[in-house]
């Protein structure tokens, strides 16, 4: 997918999330982009994985400085497996969706049945990782951002089928 995006101004905390390979609203990934507070134009990004209902977070990456007060063309590229995050034109980020969650590290919801589990507390795979392409954006109230000329182009791939 790719937009043009700006933080609105009037908003205390400059966030937004780009939901991507949703099945649902309980399980998909997402890559919230934000401006740390206090650091004008300092601009990083948080991948999360929603899994039935629950959170998993990966440590934020500082990707540059980008005035996010202004329009700025985002660009979201998932070739397969691998997550590729463009600001204005610039390739700032890249992640390998996971294919596994521990569930040691799942904020709240649903942690998996037993059978679900191994002696690890690992969820066998991610389900919806390779498998479906609903997007959509999130944000709290507070936060949010001003998004417009939205493109969504879709490639045929040949997905991994290994897990």
């Amino acid at each position: 997918i790719s937009f043009e995006m700006k933080f609105l101004k009037d908003t205390p905390m400059k966030n937004v999330g780009i939901i991507f390979r949703a099945k649902d609203l309980e399980n998909y990934f997402m890559l919230e982009i934000f401006q740390v507070a206090g650091l004008i134009n300092y601009i990083y990004v948080k991948p999360h994985i929603r899994s039935q209902g629950a959170w998993e977070f990966v440590q934020e990456t500082f990707v540059g400085n980008f005035d996010l007060l202004q329009f700025q063309k985002i660009k979201l590229r998932v070739d397969n497996v691998t997550v590729h995050f463009y600001i204005s034109g610039s390739k700032v980020f890249e992640w390998y969706l996971p294919t596994h969650l521990d569930i040691n590290h799942i904020e709240a919801g649903v942690q998996g049945t037993s059978e679900e589990t191994t002696s690890r507390g690992i969820i066998p795979r991610i389900d919806f990782r390779n498998r479906y392409g609903m997007i959509g954006f999130r944000a709290y109230p507070g936060q949010g951002a001003e998004i417009k000329d939205l493109n969504k182009k879709s490639t045929r791939h040949s997905f991994e089928n290994k897990f």
